[in-house]
């Protein structure tokens, strides 16, 4: 009975592990296949303005003053997606290699949500909404091009996992980790500092007083 039992947990596991490398796989697929050689209106705005200086652009981490998402007019830009230019030099100027930052985000905000689906839940609810926002049109086509909201869902979805770690540990390096993720947050589009702030107000009221 014993054998039986241990066998069926082995048998689960690899059906685990197995669906997770697919997972993987056919997440790279489509991060790293084939996309319209087309530029977005906002896209083209970064590229001006990463691009055009002959000099590499300062990488410095700063709250953006212009409201839109194009950064255009920002005395510094967006660092997460300055460094574009660097990698585009070191490795060649080519459309994907200057949108490798949006691609690279994209997969860490794939592990992020299912890191926090998987602690709400089980791994087979995260499994299945994984593959949901990894086939997503807006999902695919944000990953796709080099402008801010990408790496916005990146931070809002950190800033959410190192929530649900600092409930569950509590301890100083969960608390920095979480602060870190807030000022991450708190560096790009709007979007993201309003969800900052609403995961603080979480953080900061108890309800269980209610």
């Amino acid at each position: 009975m014993f054998k039986s039992l241990n066998s069926l947990n082995l048998d689960n596991i690899k059906i685990k592990n197995s669906l997770i490398f697919l997972l993987i796989v056919f997440s790279l697929f489509l991060a790293f296949g084939y996309y319209p050689p087309i530029m977005a209106l906002w896209e083209e705005a970064h590229v001006y303005k990463n691009f055009i200086p002959t000099e590499n652009p300062l990488l410095l981490l700063t709250i953006p003053e212009d409201p839109n998402t194009g950064g255009t007019f920002n005395t510094f830009g967006y660092a997460s997606l300055t460094i574009s230019r660097y990698i585009s030099n070191y490795i060649g100027h080519s459309l994907s290699n200057i949108r490798l930052p949006s691609v690279i985000y994209g997969l860490i905000s794939l592990f992020l949500f299912y890191s926090i689906v998987n602690r709400w839940f089980d791994w087979k609810v995260a499994l299945i909404s994984s593959f949901l926002l990894a086939t997503n049109h807006y999902f695919l086509m944000y990953q796709h091009v080099l402008t801010v909201q990408m790496v916005t869902l990146t931070t809002i979805l950190f800033c959410v996992e190192r929530f649900q770690n600092l409930l569950i540990k509590n301890n100083k390096f969960a608390i920095l980790s979480f602060g870190f993720a807030c000022a991450l947050s708190a560096l790009h589009y709007w979007t993201g500092r309003f969800c900052m702030l609403s995961i603080l107000f979480f953080y900061l009221i108890n309800f269980e007083k209610f």
